[in-house]
């Protein structure tokens, strides 16, 4: 586990999703920092994110002599090398499909004329740290995402969200009824992460009014993550949302997975189980 101090580091330097370590080791294992590196193991797969600072791959063999990891997966700007005694697989992901972030976000004229609307139409906005979600408030969720193909990693992140310290619910209603919830990864002043979005698909302008709202609330920030974008549709229209936006660290990556030679890809105890109850 992390030290306070370590967890200071981390949270000083955070600037994506895979540095939140009170959600992120839920589901990867226990978090360990070492130099640049916050990563994961949970006793047979260890995750390496992208770095805090500068990147050095040299982790690699750190995290191979420390806990002898039956599987590593790592994220890395550049390709990783070979690892003895391990068979390497390697497969280069588009960035903004990953995780949107802006740096230094100023508002859109769109985004200005959500809040006006928001205000005709005497909307509330709320923030919520409950530890709890409200039950309308999880159903507008899962009715939102229920296109999508929700994975056990998502589901057991939505029942984590309300009981970390740093999140908000930002909330939206009229007359009392739900319109829309943002989940907020609140960590002042380095970064803060849009994590989940829910709307009313039936009422106009919705989504743009909860992206409007959070930001009103949460957009002093360095590094503004908007979460992950499935097509460039999407990725376009979250761009729309800012003035001049400028990306931060949204360039193409590897992700590169290493297995022991000579051993069957044995699966985390956390994905087994999902797939025993989905059995």
């Amino acid at each position: 586990m992390l030290t306070n101090e370590e967890a200071t580091i981390v949270l000083t330097k955070m600037s994506e999703f895979d540095h939140i370590f009170e959600i992120v080791s839920a589901t990867w294992g226990e978090p360990f920092l070492h130099e640049n590196y916050i990563y994961y193991f949970d006793g047979f797969t260890a995750y390496i994110p992208r770095p805090l600072g500068e990147e050095d791959l040299t982790i690699l063999d750190y995290v191979v002599r420390r806990h002898n990891p039956q599987r590593i997966i790592i994220t890395s700007g550049k390709e990783p090398p070979d690892l003895p005694g391990y068979e390497r697989e390697v497969w280069p992901i588009e960035g903004y499909r990953d995780e949107l972030r802006i740096l230094r976000p100023q508002p859109s004229k769109k985004m200005k004329k959500a809040l006006n609307h928001i205000e005709r139409e005497g909307i509330e906005v709320i923030v919520r740290s409950d530890g709890y979600y409200a039950a309308d408030t999880l159903k507008l969720l899962v009715q939102t995402h229920e296109e999508f193909a929700i994975s056990w990693r998502n589901t057991i992140w939505y029942a984590l969200y309300p009981k970390i310290e740093r999140i908000r619910l930002v909330e939206l209603r009229k007359d009392g009824e739900i319109i829309g919830v943002q989940i907020v990864y609140d960590n002042r002043p380095r970064y803060v992460c849009f994590a989940e979005m829910g709307y009313r698909k039936d009422v106009k302008r919705a989504s743009d009014m909860v992206y409007a709202a959070a930001f009103s609330l949460f957009g002093d920030v360095e590094i503004l993550s908007l979460g992950g974008s499935r097509t460039p549709s999407i990725f376009s229209y979250k761009l729309e949302f800012f003035k001049d936006p400028a990306l931060y660290c949204c360039q193409d990556y590897y992700w590169t997975k290493y297995t022991r030679k000579g051993l069957e890809d044995v699966k985390p105890w956390y994905v087994m189980m999902h797939e025993q109850r989905e059995g």
